[in-house]
């Protein structure tokens, strides 16, 4: 993420210069660690979603277990009033 906000901010960076270039992104994701995140409005502890990735590993690669191909986030409402009946793959 570090790495992210001093490409943003540029040669001539400032601590204010790379948060500011951190809160533009709209979705990051850490290369794949993480689902994306909006940093524009993505700034309290309640992140609106949980997400996981459970994998397995075949043939050398890590395959999403309980996920389609290429979505291994399984993700479900933060703090929800009530549990929704299906997850959001991400």
């Amino acid at each position: 993420m570090f790495y992210e906000g001093l490409q943003g901010a540029g040669k001539n960076f400032t601590r204010q210069s790379v948060i500011d270039a951190l809160n533009k992104k709209t979705d990051q994701t850490l290369g794949g660690l993480i689902p994306a995140r909006n940093w524009t409005i993505d700034h309290d502890i309640n992140h609106r979603l949980a997400c996981v990735a459970v994998t397995q590993i075949k043939d050398g690669k890590f395959i999403p277990k309980f996920t389609a191909p290429g979505k291994p986030f399984l993700c479900l409402p933060d703090q929800p009033k009530t549990l929704p009946k299906t997850a959001t793959n991400q």
